[in-house]
């Protein structure tokens, strides 16, 4: 199961010149073919060894499935160089969240549906 984070902001809305010019500033960051005009795609590694990430910007916003503890924090240090605000995909905000909360955002959801799963179980076990 995936969870999407985004990086939005209201007015004025997010551009893809000045989510491509913060993009570009970054070198951990490598943009890759976009398949339109309207969307860009980059992809992020914390470290030459980490997972890559997918930050795909459309529809006015940068969308990031099923972040990782380090990506949720790139989307915060965006966010702040864009003058936007970090939202899950059930509208909370996330633009703030201290450290040891990121980490249950992202790269732990998988440990989140486990729980689920237990929780599940022990249910029908008590019905």
């Amino acid at each position: 199961m995936s969870y999407v984070v985004s990086i939005t902001r209201a007015n004025p809305t997010l551009s893809r010149s000045e989510v491509e010019e913060v993009i570009r500033s970054d070198p951990s960051f490598t943009l890759e073919e976009a398949h339109n005009a309207d969307t860009l795609v980059a992809t992020w590694r914390e470290s030459p060894t980490a997972r890559s990430e997918a930050f795909v910007f459309a529809d006015e916003s940068i969308d990031v499935t099923t972040p990782t503890h380090a990506a949720l924090g790139k989307m915060q240090q965006i966010a702040v160089a864009l003058h936007a605000s970090v939202t899950g995909e059930g509208g909370e905000d996330l633009t703030d969240v201290e450290v040891e909360a990121r980490s249950t955002v992202g790269g732990t959801v998988a440990g989140l549906l486990v729980l689920a799963v237990l929780a599940a179980g022990v249910i029908r076990l008590l019905t």
